[in-house]
Order: C-alpha cells, then sequence, then structure tokens
C-alpha cells in the first residue's frame, strides 16, 4: 500500500518554517522515493492534495535557490542528492487559481551507513569462508557509518546515534548513541529477520538507513581424514564409497555452523553399522581393520546441540576395505 507522509513530519527530510501566505491551512502529502536516499542518488517526490487543485495550480520546484521546473500540474520532481554531507534545500511554491500562495521548505543532507554481520557459529580454525547464521544461533551486527561535518571531516561512530529495529519493532534499550553493535539471538521459532539500521550525527539532520533480511541455514557436518602425519586433511571430505588402503583409519566430524561452544556441549553419537558405539563421545574416532579381508561398513554420526532443538544433524557414508561384507572395528 502507497504511503504518504505530510509534510514535516518526515525525520530525514527536516522541514523549515513553512510559510502560509493564506488564511487557511493547507494540506499536502508528500512521498519521496527512496525516502532515505543517500550521496548522488535520484530522488523522485509526487506532492497530493485534497483540499487544493493541484492541476490547475501554478507549481515551482526550487533547488537551492533555483528554479528547476515551472508549470501548471507539475506534481512529480526528480532531482539527484549532492555529494555525503552536502544539503540540498528544496523549495515548492504553489500559487492557486485564486492567487493565494503556499510555500514549503525542506533539506536533504545525505548520509550512509551500512550493515555487516557476523555468526556466532563454529567453523574450524584457518576456514576461509564465513560462518553462517543458523537456526537457533547468536548474530553479531555491525554498524559502518559514514558521515562528514561542515568542515568535510568524518564523523566518529561514537557521535552517531543508532535506531535498531527487527522485524519492524524498535528495541529501544538497545538503541541509542554510540550503540553501533547489536546483538540477536533466535528464538524456537526461528526464520528470516528483518533488520532495519537508521543512523545520525548527534550534531546533524542527516541520516543514512540500511534494511538487510537475514535467512537461518541449517548446520551440516563434514568428515574428514586425520592423518598423523598432516593432520586434518581438510582439501577433501569423505563421502559415501570411501576406500580405505591401510589397517586404520582417524576420522573427525566437522559441526559446522552449530552455536559456537559446540565442540564443549554437543552430543556425538557414532554408529557402525546401524549399532550405537557406547560411552564414545567424541568428535573423532579410530577405525581398524579386524582382518585382510576386504569390507564395507555404513558409518554414521549424529550431532545434537542439547540446549538448542533445532541444532541437530546426521550424517552416513560407506567406508570401503575392498568388496566384501565383512566388518571392522573402531
Amino acid at each position: 500500500m502507497k504511503k504518504y507522509f505530510l509534510l514535516g513530519l518526515l525525520l530525514l527530510l527536516i522541514p523549515h518554517t513553512a510559510h502560509l501566505q493564506t488564511n487557511v491551512e493547507e494540506q499536502i502529502s508528500i512521498d519521496f522515493s527512496p525516502r532515505y536516499p543517500g550521496p548522488n542518488e535520484l530522488v523522485s517526490i509526487s506532492i497530493e492534495s485534497f483540499q487544493v487543485d493541484l492541476d490547475k495550480s501554478k507549481i515551482d520546484w526550487v533547488i537551492n535557490g533555483s528554479i528547476i521546473e515551472s508549470g501548471f500540474g507539475l506534481k512529480n520532481f526528480r532531482f539527484t542528492t549532492g555529494d555525503l554531507g552536502e544539503e540540498t534545500n528544496i523549495t515548492i511554491n504553489i500559487e492557486k487559481q485564486n492567487g493565494q500562495k503556499l510555500q514549503k521548505n525542506y533539506s536533504i543532507n545525505p548520509g550512509e551507513v551500512d550493515l555487516y554481520y557476523e555468526a556466532d557459529t563454529y567453523t574450524p580454525p584457518f576456514y576461509k569462508g564465513k560462518s553462517e547464521y543458523t537456526y537457533q544461533s547468536r548474530l553479531k551486527l555491525i554498524a559502518l557509518p559514514n558521515f562528514v561535518d561542515n568542515l568535510g571531516n568524518s564523523v566518529p561512530a561514537n557521535e552517531v546515534v543508532y535506531k535498531w529495529k527487527i522485524d519492524g519493532e524498535v528495541d529501544a534499550s538497545n538503541s541509542g548513541t554510540g550503540r553501533d553493535i547489536y546483538y540477536y539471538e533466535s528464538n524456537l521459532i526461528s526464520g528470516p529477520i528483518q533488520v532495519t539500521l537508521e543512523a545520525s550525527p548527534v550534531n546533524s539532520n542527516q541520516v543514512g538507513r540500511v534494511i538487510k533480511t537475514i535467512s537461518p541455514t541449517e548446520p551440516i557436518i563434514l568428515i574428514y581424514e586425520k592423518n598423523p602425519i598432516y593432520g586434518t586433511i581438510f582439501e577433501q571430505n569423505i563421502k559415501s564409497g570411501f576406500n580405505v588402503d591401510r589397517e586404520e583409519i582417524e576420522l573427525v566430524a566437522i559441526p559446522y555452523n552449530f552455536s559456537g561452544n559446540i565442540l564443549n556441549v554437543g552430543d556425538f553419537e557414532w554408529r557402525l553399522n546401524g549399532n550405537e558405539i557406547k560411552n564414545f563421545f567424541s568428535n573423532n574416532i579410530i577405525f581398524r581393520r579386524i582382518d585382510d579381508s576386504a569390507s564395507t561398513n555404513l558409518v554414521s554420526i549424529q550431532i545434537e546441540n542439547p540446549s538448542k532443538i533445532l541444532q541437530l544433524q546426521k550424517y552416513s557414508f560407506d567406508l570401503n576395505f575392498g568388496n566384501s561384507q565383512k566388518e571392522f572395528n573402531f
């Protein structure tokens, strides 16, 4: 549904005193797109009134004191904002059929803010990828403001007011001056969250706004060989049908994107050919051949975070010592 914002009510577009040259308070609604423009960004403005016949009114659009467009019924206007911190003054002059005049003034001072997030989920040391946000995990949201003062100097992050919204609800207790870091932990009913961040310097009418939707994924388990000489071989994860050409193999299960403390609190349940391996709670295990015969065996592991019921995964695969069906031990 299209929303209209009354003149003087927008946070970004700070109005000066409106000069009415009539004795009747006129109501003009205005729509800016985007509502929070950044530097050098094209902005569309449209006006509407149920009290004034704008189609029969002469309308002047004035930017920084210069008339850019003038004519009857000019209800739509476009312009480009200035550089970062460069204020643009907008004046709308409306002359009605009866000669009465109405003037409205606005100023736009564009700023910028970026939003990044880090998930407090587990990945192994030296992992080059990014930890992913998963069900019931914790997020660290980081604001990176970009504002300049009247002298062209960057405004420090601790001199910026931050307003954090989660799914449209303002978190007032965690918003405020210098609150550029925000922590969020999803609950049992997890789903995509919409984070809205509005930032404005304490001593300026600049406003930056960013909206980001973050969707949770499921944690995964990958299995690697742990070599006595080379350590864990992360270059190749073990999949079903992996062939073992020696007497024993040590495996390590990596719980990617479970909550960060999973190695300390997680339940690790290994199974061999459907049978649970009792009293074994580590994420690594050694399997040994019983004899010189070939064998194929089904290995599985289930990893569960006992305090987060949505963080549970299972992974199964075959280990081959030849092609027979004889089993091997651990």
